[in-house]
């Protein structure tokens, strides 16, 4: 007997039959109604198999009797959970044992469970060891600028004194945007996919930055609207291409995650690789107006301050991309305290993955160098999951598009550069690298006053040994 709620699910069969469906899946709550579960699993012969189902996901969980399974179909009914087929199954406890390694993923399917990260707070004394250090070093104290500092908050960053930064990485994440539909763009939307293959080629700008650096540089399709078939592209596409915000939500909140652990696996994957500063890009046309859309549920600015031309769109465009931003985010109004229904309901996927990419590089002391305005605001998205995942952040430049000096206010962070940049892909980032290398060439290769035996500056500014 089918059931319709008249919500965004859809319950068919009965509780206690052989089959329960509820459509639009999120698997991390059953992720975590399992983990609540788990003590009592372990004693369990008879049990339900629970298996959510969606266009790319596949994870099964176990529950102990009809009981528990009522318990999270009726949570499921009062909380949007999606799609939920349950089989009753006897199984021996070995046998059990041997689906449980399976439960994530299966079959090829993704499940995504919750950004639940571990960042550790960076090492406050040993940037005061490094301040220290630094004060030695044949200079008057604070002559260098903020290379001192840089160099100081690298070191609480990594835990050394004397860390390194090189090699870098570089992850340019691509995905298309359908709020294109709009019109918000000066480029049509096939530009995204053409730059994927400028990008495997070797011709834009972040490839020739990338190699003057020495820069491992990694390119993702996390959400192109068409194929790309290229063997040096990444293929993790979640789907392709988001929906139009403006006039239904993005993707769904499941869709939004995955592309969240995206990022993270592919950041994890290129720091196994040796990487020791991690620099993020994107690459996807429409992408600032969801950005945009995305920093103006952070902030009471008005949209006015926010909104830029972004590919380099006229002043009419401009006006007309503020207005399909204000329609956008009265239709859905979004809570800015649930990073994962902003992300959902306006997009986009590479900001979703580059905000991943950013959690994981701080939970290994990774040293993040930001970009321009998009991936700001894949910083500020990456703080709702995780508060001190700023701590591993430095500003590499400060964008044209106006929207980036407030996100970089609200992250409370000063960029390297303003070169008047407005480019993405990870760019100014790297072009701000080098500061890194020359703050670390500072602690590294400067004599202290005491080894090369020069006398330092007492309290009254003359010289004393």
């Amino acid at each position: 007997m089918g059931v319709d709620l008249g919500l965004r699910y859809i319950a068919v069969a009965s509780i206690g039959t052989k089959s329960l469906f509820f459509k639009d899946s999120q698997c991390a709550f059953i992720r975590r109604r399992y983990a609540a579960l788990r003590r009592t699993l372990g004693k369990a012969k008879k049990l339900h198999m629970i298996r959510t189902i969606g266009r790319k996901e596949s994870c099964w969980m176990k529950v102990i009797n009809h009981k528990i399974s009522r318990q999270i179909v009726r949570f499921a009914l009062a909380n949007g959970v999606g799609m939920i087929r349950m089989e009753k199954l006897t199984r021996s406890l070995n046998h059990r044992r041997e689906r449980r390694k399976r439960i994530f993923p299966l079959d090829g399917g993704y499940c995504a469970p919750m950004m639940n990260v571990s960042i550790p707070p960076i090492h406050r004394e040993m940037v005061e060891q490094a301040r220290a250090y630094i004060d030695q070093l044949t200079k008057p104290p604070g002559s260098l600028g903020r290379l001192e500092e840089v160099a100081a908050t690298l070191a609480g960053m990594t835990g050394e004194l004397l860390p390194r930064v090189t090699p870098p990485g570089v992850l340019v994440f691509a995905a298309d945007h359908g709020v294109t539909e709009e019109g918000v763009s000066a480029y049509p939307a096939e530009v995204t996919a053409q730059m994927v293959y400028n990008f495997a080629n070797g011709g834009a700008a972040i490839n020739a930055f990338s190699r003057q650096i020495g820069a491992l540089l990694q390119v993702i399709d996390v959400g192109v609207a068409v194929p790309i078939a290229d063997e040096r592209v990444i293929q993790k596409k979640v789907r392709p291409g988001t929906n139009n915000f403006a006039e239904t939500e993005a993707m769904t909140p499941s869709e939004a995650e995955q592309a969240l652990h995206v990022g993270y696996e592919q950041a994890a994957s290129i720091i196994e690789q040796g990487v020791r500063t991690l620099i993020v890009g994107e690459m996807g046309i429409g992408n600032t107006t969801a950005a945009s859309a995305l920093l103006a549920t952070l902030t009471d600015e008005p949209l006015e301050r926010i909104v830029g031309k972004g590919s380099g769109i006229k002043e009419e465009m401009l006006a007309h991309k503020q207005d399909v931003i204000r329609r956008a985010l009265l239709l859905h109004r979004p809570d800015p305290a649930k990073p994962l229904e902003g992300l959902s309901k306006i997009g986009g996927l590479e900001i979703a993955a580059m905000a991943g990419a950013m959690l994981a590089a701080a939970e290994r002391r990774i040293p993040i160098l930001l970009d321009g305005f998009i991936c700001t605001v894949a910083a500020l998205v990456a703080r709702q999951f995780a508060v001190n995942v700023t701590d591993y952040m430095i500003a590499g430049h400060r964008s044209q598009e106006p929207g980036h000096s407030i996100a970089l206010r609200l992250l409370e962070k000063e960029p390297l550069l303003d070169l008047g940049m407005r480019l993405g892909e990870g760019s100014g980032a790297a072009v701000a690298f080098p500061l890194l290398i020359s703050a670390m060439a500072m602690v590294n290769e400067m004599a202290t006053f005491a080894s090369a035996g020069i006398s330092t500056a007492n309290a009254k500014g003359e010289k004393g040994r």
